[in-house]
């Protein structure tokens, strides 16, 4: 996977894109991802080049690309469930955000 920029900002930002989409491809396709490559066997590969590290928040990236929905269901207490219909709560919208904050992803 080898991305360029105008920049190092840039080539950073495209970086990260174009690795993360990769790896989400061999996730999609089911195939084994592999071991990230050393720094120093890049750096002989691609002499001159600038060359930098670049990670990918997986679970952010899945969150963006993976937009189904699955149906769950659940029990919680009747005064619960009572009170959050009078309010007009939206049950998938408060458990998507908990599960969220319990895992500690970012939007």
């Amino acid at each position: 996977c080898v991305s360029m920029g105008d920049n190092l900002q840039e080539a950073h930002k495209l970086a990260k894109e174009a690795l993360g989409l990769h790896l989400w491809g061999f996730e999609r396709d089911g195939e084994d991802i592999p071991e990230p490559s050393a720094i120093d066997a890049v750096q002989s590969e691609y002499p001159g080049e600038v060359i930098g590290l670049v990670e990918v928040s997986m679970a952010a990236l899945r969150s963006k690309l993976d937009t189904r929905a699955v149906k769950k269901t659940l029990t919680i207490p009747y005064y619960l469930n009572q009170m959050a219909e009078k309010s007009k709560i939206n049950f998938s919208q408060v458990l998507q955000s908990a599960l969220k904050e319990k895992l500690g992803i970012r939007d």
